[in-house]
């Protein structure tokens, strides 16, 4: 029986004009592909977007108009992609952002690396890419050049995601579905992260004042809306 460690994983990323993927696009992708323990960069490209990289996007990922010129469209490599990854899970550090670009793969479940290490790591300082490599003291990652472009971010993410494959496999989560429940399941927040009570244990805040935010914020954060009910129901 197959278990996480010998399965075919995808760890893809984006750089784009923005954040928005109603309006902005794609300037650069890259999928590093894991499989028996090791990765390897399977997919790296440059991609004229179609629009002007705004400065500010540009600042981020060094990406600029005359970088992309000659490069082809989103659209003239789907192909290429949805055969490349036609078999195994797709992974990305912050999915939902990637995938949010990524509408042509379909419906199909992603890992996120970044809710993954919530749930693994709670004392991390944060759980960004680069943080999370120097947390876990990941120094030496072969080909890594650069933050924030695609392909050197695929690499930090893979080595983070074996991280968490095998601290997940420890735990007696040995499958891919297994996997995904564990990190789609609610990550439990122990801190008011904002409001006048910011920075206070969730169970000492008062049961009125928790009841006011889950009532009143309309746009509450589910990990946070789960973490309250659970301490309402103390």
């Amino acid at each position: 029986m197959s278990n996480i460690l010998d399965e075919v994983f995808h760890v893809i990323d984006v750089e784009t004009t923005g954040l928005d993927p109603q309006k902005d696009k794609i300037v650069e992708i890259a999928v590093t592909r894991i499989h028996n323990g090791e990765s390897r960069v399977s997919y790296s490209q440059k991609i004229n977007p179609g629009i002007t990289v705004p400065p500010e996007a540009s600042a981020v990922h060094h990406l600029t108009d005359r970088d992309l010129v000659h490069s082809p469209s989103i659209e003239s490599v789907q192909e290429a992609l949805l055969s490349l990854l036609s078999e195994g899970t797709l992974v990305a550090h912050n999915a939902p952002f990637d995938r949010s670009f990524l509408s042509f793969l379909g419906d199909r479940a992603w890992i996120c690396s970044m809710r993954l290490a919530k749930h693994l790591w709670p004392s991390a300082p944060g759980y960004g890419n680069q943080v999370l490599r120097y947390y876990l003291g990941l120094l030496d990652i072969q080909g890594f050049s650069t933050p924030h472009r695609s392909t050197d971010d695929t690499l930090v993410t893979a080595e983070i995601f074996l991280r968490e494959l095998d601290s997940c496999y420890a735990i007696d989560i040995r499958d891919v579905p297994s996997l995904i429940s564990f990190c789609d399941s609610p990550v439990t927040i122990d801190v008011m992260p904002f409001g006048k009570h910011k920075g206070v244990p969730l169970k000492n805040l008062p049961s009125d004042y928790v009841s006011w935010v889950m009532k009143n914020v309309s746009d509450l954060d589910p990990d946070l809306r789960w973490s309250l009910e659970n301490r309402l129901s103390r």
